[in-house]
């Protein structure tokens, strides 16, 4: 399942997401800026996004937990705020690059924009 950032996600958030502070954490929560991935009820994933020139969005941060990873998860999480950017009316969004993080799978798919 995948859901909106929320206050009690805060400890998950922060052990991942060190460059945000918390008070940023909280306008993410406020503002609806990231998603949590769970699975079993626990978090094991999560997106936070940002707006490029306040226009764009673009995603700052993706990490799913190693047991989960090359099951789709990270692609799960882009896919729903891509769509969530849609319904927006945001038909733009910069998926950066990078991704220290991903699977040899994974990012191949990302470097062929397919995730």
């Amino acid at each position: 399942m995948i859901r909106h950032v929320m206050a009690e996600d805060r400890p998950f958030w922060l052990r991942l997401d060190r460059h945000l502070p918390e008070e940023g954490f909280a306008r993410k929560v406020r503002d609806r800026e990231g998603y949590v991935l769970l699975e079993n009820g626990q978090p094991a994933g999560l997106l936070r996004w940002n707006f490029f020139w306040d226009q764009i969005p673009f995603c700052s941060l993706l990490f799913v937990e190693e047991p989960l990873r090359g099951r789709g998860c990270g692609g799960a999480l882009m896919g729903r705020w891509e769509s969530d950017m849609a319904a927006r009316g945001l038909a733009r969004v910069s998926r950066g690059r990078g991704g220290s993080q991903l699977t040899p799978k994974g990012r191949s798919l990302w470097e062929n924009g397919q995730t």
